[in-house]
């Protein structure tokens, strides 16, 4: 295939299990929630022509976006399985985000406490 996408994801014993939320950085400053591997999703749509803009000012194609299944606990402390959607697979990332900012956006919230162990 001509226009076929090269991957070389980090392995998942490097990066850890997509559904733990500790295998994740929480990020406040990134609009989207990310990974750099592509076997976390599920219902992959490709071909969107997206692009993320980087710290250092480089400019990253997302080949692919979609949802990644992942388990949180509630205040009770119930585990509960989430859904995060549009979640962008970015090659060449060395950690999966959780973007803060687009979980507030769709009406979640979160608290962060001095002291608080979020890993």
């Amino acid at each position: 295939m001509a226009n076929a996408i090269k991957r070389k994801d980090p392995l998942i014993a490097e990066i850890g299990d997509p559904r733990n939320l500790k295998n994740y950085l929480l990020d406040s400053g990134a609009n989207q929630h990310m990974t750099p591997q592509f076997e976390d999703l599920e219902d992959v749509v490709e071909g969107k022509h997206l692009s993320v803009k980087v710290t250092n000012g480089h400019i990253i194609k997302c080949p692919a976006t979609r949802m990644i299944k992942l388990e949180m606990l509630d205040d009770d402390g119930n585990t509960l399985e989430v859904k995060l959607h549009d979640v962008m697979y970015i090659p060449g990332l060395s950690r999966r985000l959780f973007s803060i900012t687009h979980f507030v956006h769709h009406g979640h919230h979160a608290t962060f406490t001095k002291g608080t162990k979020v890993l």
